[in-house]
């Protein structure tokens, strides 16, 4: 066998090794039954939570895959919690009372979920 074609063979066999290679390194993307990319809504319900929010909302910011949506959830807050998180790019919903039977974070995180668009929800705690 002569050299060159030896070389061609290695060659060829780095290449095919460097593209699986790059190809595990891909992060997989979701997707949705109907064959749609998965996006994420996070949802946040918070209460006096102005110390709090600029941390939490500038750590999403800092994700490699943004999420379609950052919702925060005012549930009554006297300390300028919604400023904030809209100062922090955050979509602020006003929680309404909540119906008999219903307690604040629980109530405050299903108006979040009403309001989202995103085919994930994720919940944080401000």
């Amino acid at each position: 066998m002569s050299a060159v074609l030896l070389a061609l063979i290695l060659l060829a066999a780095g290449l095919l090794a460097h593209l699986q290679l790059a190809d595990a390194r891909r992060v997989p993307r979701h997707v949705t039954p109907s064959g749609r990319a998965d996006t994420v809504s996070v949802i946040i319900p918070a209460r006096n939570e102005s110390a709090t929010l600029p941390m939490l909302l500038a750590s999403l910011q800092c994700l490699t895959t943004a999420p379609r949506e950052v919702l925060v959830v005012d549930d009554c807050s006297d300390d300028g919690t919604s400023e904030v998180a809209h100062a922090g790019g955050a979509t602020v919903i006003q929680a309404t009372t909540p119906p008999p039977g219903w307690t604040g974070k629980a109530w405050a995180c299903h108006q979040g979920v009403a309001a989202a668009s995103g085919s994930t929800l994720l919940f944080l705690d401000a």
